[in-house]
């Protein structure tokens, strides 16, 4: 390989990075392809090849993994901007953003002891310190994982063997998803949830259902259950397709991750998908997708030894290693707990139910 022009050299959280000028005929996909004997050439453990614009590249020489330390934060910043939400710390050691604006869903999952919850308590508890932001958490496994919550949350509940109990908090959402989508452009002026203002009087609600498959994987139910369960999958792949404009984004997460317990309807109805360490690479198809059979970043390869650690795809849709903070429950429940005053109820948000609404109706006719 012709050797491309050398411009200048900086430092890195990760080792040396050489910023190089490519040669007429070169391309990034040139280097991509050497990578593993560029390395071996510059006596680094890896070589990360990164184009920056037209000609240009930076080889990245990785002398040591940013991402073998763990993150521990004793506080979380709120979230003011949605658009730009830190969520995990990338091999580079920058902090990662998403923009969960027109978001719909994201599915994840991890093998227990993978930091898939202690990853979500992090992320939440930076969002839920911002008054236009609204939680609904549904913990399948039953625990109290996510019970620090329970005083911010508009709803919560870790019922995991009643699932009429669950349903009822999904149509919640379903039926204030429904309601917006239809008088959201009428009443606030706009179709679109992610062009109006963020608004306390018109939150964005998360829904987070945790260990997902208690409710959708359907083996070993007997028939009634099997009802429910299908009735539950049905509501929250709707959210899934239909959530975004209404302002509604709908997290899946799971330990068991197979088409069984997130459908592939839903999976790929999922604009943020995150897998934690799991054992096969079925497993990972089933968080991420196709795409990870291809790449050479996979979940399969993270060790048992470093929880937080997950697999996702950058802005570009190419997948990265990145590293969730841990928030001990102590410091979530204090946040959640000083942010109370945020709260307000399901309920409140969904407005009354048909049947709420018909003895007024019934009245105003006599």
């Amino acid at each position: 390989m012709a050797i491309p022009r050398l411009v200048r050299v900086s430092e890195s959280a990760v080792g040396d990075v050489l910023h190089a000028r490519l040669l007429t005929g070169q391309e990034p996909g040139d280097f991509e392809r050497q990578a593993a004997e560029l390395a071996h050439a510059l006596g680094a453990t890896a070589v990360r090849v990164t184009s920056t614009g037209p000609g240009l590249v930076d080889l990245t020489l990785v002398e040591r993994d940013v991402l073998d330390d763990g993150v521990v934060l004793e506080d979380v910043e709120p979230v003011t901007d949605l658009r730009a939400v830190r969520f995990a710390v990338g091999e580079d050691g920058q902090w990662r953003t998403r923009d969960y604006a027109n978001i719909a869903a994201e599915v994840g999952g991890g093998v227990p002891g993978s930091g898939k919850t202690a990853g979500e308590t992090g992320l939440a508890c930076g969002l839920i310190q911002n008054p236009a932001v609204q939680y609904v958490v549904i913990d399948g496994k039953g625990g109290e994982d996510w019970s620090w919550i329970a005083p911010r949350a508009a709803a919560y509940t870790n019922e995991d063997e009643d699932l009429n109990v669950v349903l009822e908090l999904v149509e919640s959402v379903h039926r204030l998803m429904r309601a917006r989508l239809k008088t959201q452009k009428t009443q606030r002026g706009q179709a679109n949830f992610w062009n109006l203002p963020l608004d306390p009087a018109h939150p964005v609600v998360f829904l987070v259902v945790d260990e997902v498959q208690t409710f959708t994987d359907s083996k070993g139910m007997d028939k009634d259950t099997k009802t429910v369960a299908a009735t539950i999958t049905a509501r929250l792949s709707a959210l899934v397709k239909k959530g975004r404009s209404a302002g509604i984004i709908t997290r899946l997460l799971t330990q068991k991750p197979t088409s069984d317990a997130i459908p592939t309807a839903i999976r790929d109805n999922a604009s943020v998908r995150t897998a934690w360490r799991v054992l096969s690479d079925d497993a990972a198809e089933a968080i991420l997708g196709p795409v990870v059979r291809g790449s050479a970043v996979s979940p399969v390869d993270i060790p048992v030894g470093m929880p937080g650690v997950a697999v996702v795809a950058d802005a570009g849709g190419q997948l990265e290693r990145v590293r969730f903070p841990y928030v001990d429950e102590h410091t979530a429940e204090q946040i959640a707990t000083r942010t109370t005053e945020l709260r307000r109820d399901l309920a409140d948000l969904t407005g009354p139910t048909a049947a709420d609404k018909a003895p007024a109706d019934e009245e105003a006719t006599t």
